[in-house]
């Protein structure tokens, strides 16, 4: 399994493995839902800034 965040753009060319896929494209993050996807799945720490 993997778990990665970032921009579309950033993701496109990431290599997932084969099948079976999920997107999230979430609203507005709590504090908590940000952290965690800086510190479990990568997400640039500037996501932080918005929250």
């Amino acid at each position: 399994m993997v778990v990665k965040a970032g921009k579309i753009s950033d993701l496109m060319d990431f290599d997932f493995g084969g099948p079976l896929h999920c997107i999230v494209i979430p609203a507005d993050l709590h504090i908590v839902e940000a952290e965690y996807l800086v510190e479990i799945a990568g997400a640039d720490s500037s996501i932080l800034d918005n929250v």
